[in-house]
């Protein structure tokens, strides 16, 4: 082994990268290591713990840096040559027009093409090289794209690490669409027995005792406290002003600020006004809204980023009897714009419910449930419900899951006579996919150090889950 790529992002990714290059350049000492890092305090963790004498690329400040260029200079360069659209797209810094978010840098046409350009430079020259294999901690950003495509390009092992929200299970899958061959593979044995222990996981995950879910809502809890108006987060608002050491493209000014904190009060005061808490007994299509930007849609449902107009379409091909009833992220109230609900309040047959209405009912009582990616979809296909997953998921592959072609066919799925026999069906197909999943190889995080923001010693040292990822990966190397 020769030369590897790494791509880590928030703390978690950044104590198991750092780990996993110690265990790498121990077994192979002449191992070239090349880590793009995303975060300063992170780029500069792994800066004082280098003694792997890892090439580090910190990846917003090369973002920036390449932004204040002399764009005047003419440079030649095929924007042909690969899917660098793409490449653009799954960053939210640069499609700002696909959600909301404010941020101190606005990067012009001719700003983003020069990042493509130098980015595609520091590439070439490392996969010139030979690559033996990239990993990432997750396939959600505007790096993680290029990797990927770069893989393509020099057929080289691409890795990414896809918590299945099951178990605390972690797969190692090689796309950036959450698609696991092994999985799928497992899943379509003919010979696969049921786990003992598959529907006892399924009722734990749809009572929402199952740890991953715990670790999530509490993740998002923390993230929603910080935006109430509280002593603590004004004197943590002023503190903020002052840290020089945050990056100029997430540092704001005043200005800025002071109208985010306007703007996400105004927003979150008009959608309680606004939504409802009482459902009417009317027959209803579920639609779960979701987390923008992210790569549920930037990068696995792209189709469907523009959410506004994707709940126009499902309304306009509902049966004239159906009701849509669409449900709010916890983690969007505030943060999406007033237009948006003023535009869906207008929706005749649909009712917008507050985010604090309890998911099981709504899944319970609607006729179908649709879904870009996102888990809601995995909950409503375990409780035995009629479910469209319109973009890439890992539990896509069930054959219970209906995929349309467009959103016109709605009305058809909606005529599928789903009886006693049908309800049966899917859920003895959940429990083969339970089934599957467990029997999959993979990484159990039992103590929940993999997708964390935390930076004690528990979480920085090495850990036997950094044993067991890169006896993963080598594994996988093997084949």
């Amino acid at each position: 082994m020769n030369n590897i790529v790494l791509l880590c992002g928030f703390s978690g990714s950044v104590f198991r990268i750092n780990n996993l290059a110690k265990l790498y350049k121990k077994k192979y000492p002449s191992l070239n290591i090349n880590i793009f890092v995303m975060g300063k305090k992170n780029y500069e963790f792994l800066n004082n713990n280098n003694s792997y004498k890892a090439k580090i690329f910190f990846v917003e400040d090369l973002i920036y840096k390449f932004a204040r260029s002399d764009l005047n200079k003419n440079f030649k360069f095929d924007f042909s040559a690969m899917n660098y659209q793409k490449i653009v797209f799954a960053e939210r810094y640069f499609s700002l027009y696909t959600h909301n978010k404010n941020y101190s840098l606005n990067f012009s046409f001719n700003q983003i093409k020069f990042i493509v350009y130098n980015f595609d430079k520091i590439l070439k020259e490392i996969f010139d090289k030979g690559v033996d294999f990239v990993y990432v901690y997750t396939s959600a950003s505007f790096i993680s794209e290029f990797l990927y495509i770069y893989c393509k390009r020099y057929s080289v092992k691409y890795y990414s690490l896809r918590n299945t929200r099951i178990n605390n299970k972690y797969l190692l899958i090689d796309n950036n669409i959450d698609f696991s061959k092994e999985l799928f593979h497992e899943y379509q044995r003919s010979d696969l027995k049921q786990d003992k222990n598959s529907e006892i996981i399924i009722q734990k995950f749809l009572s929402g005792s199952i740890s991953d879910k715990k670790r999530l809502s509490r993740n998002l809890s923390i993230n929603i406290e910080k935006k109430k108006i509280s002593f603590k987060n004004i004197l943590n608002f002023f503190f903020k002003l002052k840290y020089k050491e945050i990056h100029p493209i997430y540092n704001k000014s005043l200005k800025i600020r002071v109208l985010d904190i306007i703007l996400y009060i105004m927003r979150k005061r008009y959608f309680i006004k606004n939504c409802s808490r009482i459902l009417h007994k009317s027959k209803y299509v579920f639609f779960p809204l979701y987390v923008q930007p992210e790569a549920s849609t930037l990068i696995r449902a792209p189709k469907y980023f523009d959410t506004l107009n994707l709940i126009k379409q499902i309304s306009q091909n509902l049966p004239l009897d159906y009701k849509l009833v669409i449900k709010e992220h916890p983690a969007m109230v505030g943060n999406r714009s007033i237009f948006f609900y003023k535009e869906v309040n207008k929706i005749f047959n649909l009712d917008l419910v507050s985010h604090l209405e309890d998911n099981k009912k709504l899944i319970e009582g609607s006729s179908l449930v649709i879904v870009t990616t996102g888990t809601t979809g995995l909950e409503a296909l375990l409780a035995g419900k009629k479910t469209i997953i319109l973009g890439s998921s890992l539990f896509s592959i069930v054959k219970s899951s209906i995929k349309v072609d467009q959103i016109s066919d709605i009305g058809k799925v909606l005529n599928i006579d789903f009886n006693k026999k049908k309800f049966d069906e899917q859920i003895l197909d959940m429990k083969k996919f339970i089934s599957a999943l467990l029997n999959t190889i993979g990484i159990n995080d039992e103590e929940n150090i993999i997708w964390t923001h935390k930076r004690d010693e528990k979480i920085i040292k090495l850990n036997k889950i950094d044993y067991d990822l890169f006896n993963l990966l080598e594994k996988k190397n093997e084949k």
